[in-house]
């Protein structure tokens, strides 16, 4: 309590865990132990804090800043090294060896604002306010090794692909927001409830480069930012009235449109 009308408050949850996966063949999936994805959640928590002020007998206000950062990089199980070559048995349909790719890190934070105002007198309610979000999806994928795996018929070479890796996917939103305004307006028996909400959501794909792959097959490229990918807005009213018929507080009638 920072003073009389003013209190603030932290919270913090942070996690540690890890999907390792190691075991004998997925039933359904095809991977053996050492080809199995595996993640590592680290660093991973939500984290806010709020301050709330009653300015006044009728005059609240209240604000709020949160993050939640989630990263999940991919890490290779056991005995597997940048060099092992991932290969698909095709007679079995089973990978072995090492995955074909891996992502590191892998990324996914979101942080959001909200503020509002409240007013209360005898016959109003108002309240005005927004929230905001920002979020960032983020993952860098590498092959197992060199750019190459390999596929096998009974044990025999086959075939092989090769990857233009290592390259890094990217896409961000600078807001998903919404404006409001809302009242609860008493006039004898009837009360109104009255809102209207602005949404609008902006997602972008910043300016990114990659470097040329390391087995030569594609030079490096760069790329453009990409702006309003996508952009929506969108103006929703709520209108809704109850009106007590008799006065007596057990009889109503409710309408609304929204």
């Amino acid at each position: 309590q920072a003073a009389e009308k003013h209190k603030i408050s932290f919270f913090g949850d942070f996690q540690d865990a890890c999907i390792c996966r190691t075991g004998t063949i997925s039933s359904g999936v095809g991977m053996a132990p050492e080809a199995i994805r595996a993640y590592h959640f680290r660093p991973t928590g939500f984290y806010q804090t709020a301050w709330t002020a009653p300015l006044t007998s009728r005059l609240l206000v209240d604000a709020a800043w949160s993050a939640t950062i989630n990263h999940w990089p991919e890490f290779r199980q056991p005995g597997v090294t940048k060099d092992t070559i991932s290969i698909l048995e095709q007679t079995t349909g089973v990978r072995f060896n090492a995955r074909e790719t891996y992502d590191d890190p892998n990324v996914q934070d979101r942080y959001g604002e909200r503020f509002s105002v409240s007013y209360v007198t005898g016959t109003h309610a108002l309240k005005f306010g927004f929230q905001d979000e920002q979020g960032i999806l983020k993952a860098y994928r590498v092959a197992a090794s060199s750019n190459v795996s390999y596929t096998f018929s009974n044990g025999v070479p086959v075939s092989l692909t090769e990857y233009a890796t290592p390259y890094e996917l990217q896409n961000r939103f600078r807001h998903d927001m919404g404006i409001y305004a809302q009242d609860q307006w008493a006039i004898r028996r009837l009360t109104l409830n009255l809102g209207l909400r602005y949404d609008y959501f902006n997602g972008y794909v910043p300016a990114q480069h990659v470097d040329a792959t390391p087995n030569g097959w594609l030079p490096e490229r760069s790329y453009a930012q990409v702006d309003n990918v996508p952009l929506w807005k969108d103006l929703n009213s709520r209108i809704g009235a109850a009106y007590d018929l008799f006065g007596t507080g057990k009889t109503a009638l409710k309408v609304t449109l929204n």
